[in-house]
């Protein structure tokens, strides 16, 4: 124990090293005394102890001490002078090395203990994790788009993106705060900036700091009291350890000095419903992001209504769209106008939805025709830039339109008879639709799947996860809800690996309408990337097996593939591989997620109506539809034509449409006042904001089959049992109300004692009781 003692003093302390260093100083110099004494000495320096000793040490310091000896000298001598010089020249070494060292560790501390990011007005990022650069590409897009600075024409041959050739700097600096060395953090955005051409733009702009989040000394040292956003990442894809990272982040914004409170806006990622709520109240002003169920809601649509999950991966996206959702008062001379009228106005923008000063949400009227604009309303404006949403047409092509009156199919209700949520032509007959992997929300996945599939649709999931795990993860979700089955959908499980073609070869690929590759974690600290290349070669195999399919002829249909991909290096490698994208269609979640964080921490207003977009149980939702229902035969319409004929048949509004010819939907289209031919079995399509009719009314028949299904979508509304539909008077009876003994064949009668039931399972309902007794 005292060996132990003595080498950790002596070894282990600063104090220790600079006591061995001296003592090997005394050593060497004493033995290169010995060595001047046995040598003989000169007629200068003498054969003693003393002339020694003192030689020794001159050389032994200055090493060019040795070089004044005369070439006469004995060999001997010189030798010994050589040899003392060479030690003492490696002594010095370790001791001005000693001497930097003890300078950098002081510089050090006082760099620690008083170094600040001199700025203000910035945008603060805490934390760093796998979806930081697409954050950051979403920060440099909103910035460029607001400064409005032109783009060099010039594109990176990789990405397609542009390349901003003159070193501009952008509006808002970007303050990075994490537990992680700036000078990684700086060598991984300026590599994955390069390969984008923007390596230049985003040195002058973003500013690292390493540290702790929840150190109030670090928050005070970024400047976290004068930033104008700051926004709380998460540093690992999902876990309840991120959740109560954030909430901690919280509790030290808040714990911070009362001369330093911050005015910014707060945005956290959050990754459960539960934790969101308590963010408000952990830090007054702040507000939960949990984008995750809005975009795995985009990698279902992208395969079930393909062009209204495009329509939705595009809004969410700043960098990766040329159009964007901004807020915009409603002008003067706009009010008393009615909504059909004023969406005809704009030249480069459509109207998106319409914010009423009576009314603090995002809401869609039911009857757009009756409503007439009123002083304080917004309109949400779909558009490039905030100068495009405000660009009018002259008044004369206005005048000049005359909307033709045909008569229009009515399109039904977004909500039909049997609960499904019709949101496009592709999901009217039963489908077969693939799960290649089993995600921790499968039971969520499913049960959005039970909304949108009609009757008769099958469900196949594929996968390495144990039945045991499947079957608690379903009877859980059931029990939550009060269910034992789907509605409408049948689930068949399969258990094998996701790569081995043999297990993809037996699912039902000549009857699959779509199949979905989903990023599977093996384990919880798996890299993305890892991940990304276990799903692309699931994606190639799959293809190869479809392929194979359809030259034997046992393909009755295409089948729709679409791959979730996480890391930003995937991405850049797949947009430059177009044998990897012939694969199917590509969903960046990651990307999309951020996508979202980022039109909060510009918009909250934007972000508020493309959450309310997203939530099924709002009853807003964008929609695709056939062009045979507004066209007969074949004519000439412009944007302006289609958008008067789709407000007349169904009360929504178009915001693009994609031609059959063409691969990807195209929102918000250019010259919309030009005439374009329009047949009505193209099979081309239009893209609408619709509101659905009965979404209000809990206890309708329409609304009542759904109602389970939409909740299991939210976590802030009581379990619900399932509810047969309920029928009016009108429709139960004669045209007066009065009931009739024969029950109606679209649904059973309540008698009064189910009703009573009911009545005590919705504590919200209030039916008057001549409802009651029918």
């Amino acid at each position: 124990e005292r060996q132990i003692g003595l080498q950790s003093r002596v070894l282990g302390t600063t104090f220790g090293h600079w006591l061995v260093l001296m003592t090997l100083a005394l050593i060497l110099i004493f033995v290169g005394a010995l060595a001047w004494i046995v040598a003989g000495g000169n007629d200068e320096y003498e054969a003693n102890i003393h002339d020694g000793f003192w030689y020794s040490y001159i050389l032994f310091i200055d090493i060019g001490t040795h070089t004044g000896l005369p070439s006469s000298e004995a060999g001997i001598h010189r030798l010994v002078a050589v040899a003392i010089s060479i030690i003492g020249f490696l002594w010095s070494i370790l001791f001005l090395g000693m001497v930097v060292d003890l300078i950098r560790n002081f510089l050090d501390r006082l760099k620690a203990q008083y170094e600040k990011v001199i700025v203000r007005d910035h945008c603060l990022i805490l934390g760093w994790g796998e979806n930081m650069m697409f954050l950051l590409e979403e920060l440099v897009a909103i910035m460029q788009k607001k400064s409005g600075k032109s783009q060099a024409s010039t594109s990176n041959s990789v990405t397609g993106r542009i390349c901003y050739c003159r070193r501009r700097a952008l509006p808002m600096r970007i303050v990075i705060l994490a537990d992680k060395p700036a000078r990684e953090m700086r060598q991984e955005v300026n590599m994955h900036f390069c390969m984008l051409g923007q390596d230049r733009l985003v040195n002058d702009t973003i500013r690292y700091k390493q540290g702790s989040r929840t150190n109030l000394t670090e928050l005070v040292k970024v400047h976290a009291h004068q930033a104008e956003k700051i926004i709380l990442m998460d540093s690992q894809e999902s876990s309840n350890c991120t959740d109560q990272e954030a909430i901690s982040t919280l509790l030290a914004l808040g714990a911070l000095p009362s001369d330093v409170a911050f005015k910014g806006d707060v945005w956290t990622v959050m990754h459960d419903k539960d934790s969101a709520k308590v963010v408000g109240t952990v830090l007054e002003g702040a507000e939960g992001v949990v984008a995750q169920w809005a975009v795995r809601q985009m990698l279902l649509l992208r395969a079930l209504v393909p062009n209204v999950g495009y329509a939705m991966i595009q809004l969410s996206s700043y960098a990766k769209s040329s159009n964007q959702l901004s807020v915009q008062p409603v002008p003067p001379e706009f009010l008393g106008k009615s909504l059909q009228d004023v969406c005809c106005l704009f030249l480069h923008a459509v109207v998106f939805g319409v914010k009423q000063a009576s009314n603090k949400s995002f809401h869609l009227l039911p009857e757009h025709g009756s409503y007439v604009f009123k002083e304080g309303d917004e309109l949400f404006m779909l558009a490039a830039d905030a100068k495009a949403a405000t660009a009018r047409r002259p008044a004369s092509s206005v005048s000049s339109i005359k909307p033709v009156a045909v008569h229009l199919k009515d399109p039904g209700d977004i909500v039909q008879e049997d609960g499904q949520l019709l949101l496009g032509p592709t999901v009217r007959e039963p489908q077969v639709v693939l799960m290649v992997g089993c995600p921790t929300d499968f039971a969520e996945i499913l049960s959005f799947l039970d909304s949108c599939l009609p009757s008769m649709s099958e469900v196949h999931i594929v996968s390495s996860v144990e039945q045991e795990y499947r079957d608690q993860q379903l009877q859980r979700h059931f029990a939550k809800f009060g269910k034992t089955d789907f509605d409408r959908i049948a689930v068949t499980h399969h258990f094998g690996t996701r790569r081995d073609s043999h297990h993809l070869a037996s699912l039902p690929l000549d009857r699959a309408d779509c199949a979905m590759i989903f990023a599977e974690r093996e384990s919880p600290d798996e890299l993305a990337i890892a991940v990304d290349s276990r799903s692309l070669v699931v994606a190639i195999n799959l293809k190869h097996c479809l392929d194979e399919r359809k030259k034997k002829g046992a393909t009755r249909k295409k089948c729709k593939l679409v791959t979730e991909i996480l890391d930003c290096k995937t991405r850049l490698v797949v947009e430059s591989n177009d044998s990897v994208k012939a694969t199917g269609s590509i969903v960046y979640t990651t990307a999309c997620r951020t996508g979202v964080y980022a039109m909060a921490l510009s918009d909250r207003s934007s972000y508020n109506a493309f959450m309310q977009v997203c939530d099924a149980n709002v009853g807003n939702y964008i929609t695709a539809c056939d062009i045979a229902d507004y066209v007969h035969g074949e004519e000439t319409l412009s944007f302006y034509d289609l958008h008067d004929r789709v407000f007349q048949g169904c009360k929504g509004l178009l915001i693009g449409w994609r031609k059959k010819d063409k691969r990807h939907a195209e929102l918000n289209p250019a010259s919309k006042d030009e005439p374009k031919v329009w047949r009505r079995d193209s099979g081309d399509e239009l893209l609408i904001v619709r509101c659905s009719s009965g979404i209000s009314e809990v206890a309708s028949p329409k609304r009542a089959p759904t109602t389970l299904l939409e909740d299991s979508l939210r976590s802030d509304v009581p379990p619900v049992p399932p509810l047969v539909p309920l029928v009016s008077p009108a429709q139960n009876g004669k045209e007066d109300g009065s009931p009739s003994p024969t029950p109606d064949p679209q649904g059973p009668v309540v008698d009064q004692d189910d009703f009573q039931l009911l009545k005590a399972d919705l504590p919200g309902l209030v039916v008057d009781q001549d409802d009651s007794q029918t």
